[in-house]
């Protein structure tokens, strides 16, 4: 037994001094414990961390980035079969992070899909649903969406019985304003059992519910009465969705949406087919009325999920409407309302006929929530939330002693608008602000620009060229200082995000230029370099999300989720960034996007 066992140390010891000597003379890199699956050389990476680092190549294995370098040092990495991409010059960028999503299929059950009707007249409206609703089967829910003028939004429900009495008719102006005819607001009072409820408009003379609901009560009747969309319609045009944003470069969604569309993007993960990955800002709360039974029943859902799909908090009503429409609520009055605008001349104050929003949001702070995605164009609204932040603040016992939250804790959307105190108090409570452009970009960003007849009797005279109605309302001297920031903030402390409604590429291009779809310049100080536009898509979006360790830039450990793009991003003309082709996307390692 003991000869045996000399045996085998002495093999063990021969073997040894065999292969030592061998593993320094070859010079194995310790990292390959396995080749990398994907490795990229002979380009620009533009990693996008702290120091904005740039080098040559980038491996991947098993979704991650392994190591970043030069282009030997990467494929040294490579196995036989490793995916080997000469850039040939091309640049790399952290995939783009969209930070204010909400188009998402099944939130569009509070739409109308059976039309649109433009209230020329109270007559002329009717009689465009009186034909849209010919052969309709008896009972069949009708729902219609219109814009808001001084015909529109005093129809009442003995209008609408003339010409509908027996269908129940819906007409939505957005989420929180509906009109009803009979039947449907028999739907709605079967639902809460009482006609004294926040937001059931009645009639001054006679007291009777007039069909108009709003506030509290339309978010009821939104996101409790109306029926639940068909999912399996709806799936493969979220896909589709997804997809488009993958031959921009777009590796992560993040957005507001309601269970329908929560219950939609979920399933889709759930058979693993998410093309980007996506962070959901949950809607529940939303015109709730009675947010603290919610929250016991829900308990603390924020963080939950995986890589792919995370819900990543709640949120409250906004404090302000739509600015195309008048409702932005600012501290500057305007100089003429849009055409039709009934809103006050400093627009609306949204939280007036939502007399809990402020509340709701210290309650979802208490129950454990984060706050997302929260609507703000105007500064004044802006300031209202900042307050009810500071005091949710408090209820979470973060600034006991006057500490700052940590980043991502309170985010912001829009933004359009900002002042010395607001921006004092979003340092103070650490706020993101999400900001987006007033004016809009032309053809290539997906937002045409083009003079609008500001009399138009159809679409309320603006819809959709929103930067004409800002010049209209406010005037364009007045647009030039404190609208839709980037520099301020920058200056400031904080870490401003590019919220876009249209390519990535072609925002970040006018928040670096400063011009519009036309070529004006606005508020050329606050311009931003290109380093910044890219942190403000990338990097500085993961802090939304709590993926800051995650997702942003192209650091080892990482999920590889990165684009290609056909030009040198840093060099070309300022006017041609938005020009740049992204030729691949990447998500976890796994191309999502080639161009042919």
């Amino acid at each position: 037994m003991k000869k045996k066992l000399f045996s085998l140390l002495g093999f063990t010891l021969l073997v040894t001094a065999l292969i030592l000597p061998l593993w320094g003379q070859q010079n194995i890199d310790p990292r390959v414990l396995a080749y990398a699956d994907m490795v990229l050389y002979n380009g620009k990476i533009l990693t996008a961390d702290d120091q904005f680092t740039i080098v040559q190549a980038v491996a991947v294995r098993d979704g991650k980035f392994l190591a970043r370098g030069t282009s030997s040092d990467s494929l040294g990495l490579a196995g036989p079969n490793t995916r080997r991409i000469d850039l040939q010059g091309k640049t790399v960028v952290p995939g783009f992070m969209e930070s204010h999503s909400h188009g998402w299929e099944g939130q569009l059950l509070k739409r109308g899909p059976q039309g649109t009707i433009v209230f020329n007249t109270l007559e002329s409206g009717l009689e465009q649903i009186r034909k849209a609703v010919q052969g309709a089967p008896p009972g069949k829910l009708l729902q219609f969406l219109s814009y808001r003028n001084k015909y529109s939004m005093n129809v009442t429900r003995w209008d609408l019985d003339r010409v509908v009495p027996n269908n129940p008719v819906v007409i939505s102006f957005s989420t929180y304003e509906y009109n009803l005819n009979s039947p449907g607001l028999k739907m709605f009072l079967d639902h809460i059992k009482t006609e004294d409820f926040p937001g059931v408009i009645k009639d001054p003379q006679t007291g009777e519910p007039n069909g108009m609901i709003r506030g509290l009560a339309s978010g009821t009747f939104g996101y409790e009465v109306l029926p639940w969309p068909d999912l399996n319609e709806l799936r493969p045009k979220e896909l589709a969705r997804q997809k488009r944003y993958s031959t921009q470069g777009v590796t992560t969604l993040i957005g507001r949406g309601p269970g329908a569309s929560i219950t939609l993007v979920r399933d889709i993960w759930a058979k693993g087919e998410l093309p980007v990955r996506v962070r959901m800002t949950h809607e529940f709360l939303r015109d709730n009325p009675e947010p603290e039974r919610f929250l016991k029943r829900f308990g603390n859902l924020s963080g939950l999920g995986d890589d792919w799909f995370r819900i990543i908090g709640t949120l409250s009503q906004q404090p302000d409407g739509g600015s195309s429409a008048g409702a932005i609520l600012t501290s500057l009055p305007k100089l003429r309302p849009a055409p039709k605008d009934n809103f006050p001349i400093y627009g609306q104050n949204r939280w007036e006929a939502h007399t809990n929003a402020a509340e709701t949001l210290k309650l979802a702070a208490k129950y454990g929530w984060k706050i997302a995605s929260v609507h703000s164009y105007g500064d004044e609204s802006t300031r209202l939330l900042l307050k009810a932040y500071e005091e949710a603040s408090r209820e979470k016992r973060f600034l006991d002693d006057g500490e700052t939250l940590p980043q991502g804790t309170w985010i912001i959307d829009h933004n359009y608008v900002g002042t010395d105190e607001t921006i004092a108090l979003m340092k103070k409570l650490n706020v993101i602000p999400s900001v987006l452009l007033w004016w809009r970009l032309g053809d290539r960003g997906g937002n045409r620009s083009e003079a609008r007849d500001p009399d138009r009797e159809s679409q309320g005279g603006f819809t959709p060229s929103m930067g004409n109605a800002m010049v209209y309302m406010y005037g364009a001297d007045r647009l030039s200082d404190n609208w839709s920031m980037g520099r301020r903030f920058i200056d400031a402390g904080l870490r401003p995000i590019v919220e876009t409604t249209g390519p990535p590429l072609r925002t970040m291009e006018a928040f670096i230029t400063r011009k519009d779809g036309e070529g004006r310049v606005w508020a050329p100080q606050e311009k931003v370099t290109r380093k910044e536009a890219l942190w403000m898509k990338t990097r500085w979006v993961a802090y939304i999300s709590g993926d800051e360790d995650k997702l942003g830039s192209i650091e080892e450990g990482k999920l590889a989720d990165f684009a290609i793009l056909d030009g040198d991003y840093l060099n070309v003309p300022e006017e041609q960034i938005s020009d740049i082709p992204v030729v691949m996307t990447v998500v976890g390692g796994q191309v999502m996007y080639e161009a042919n």
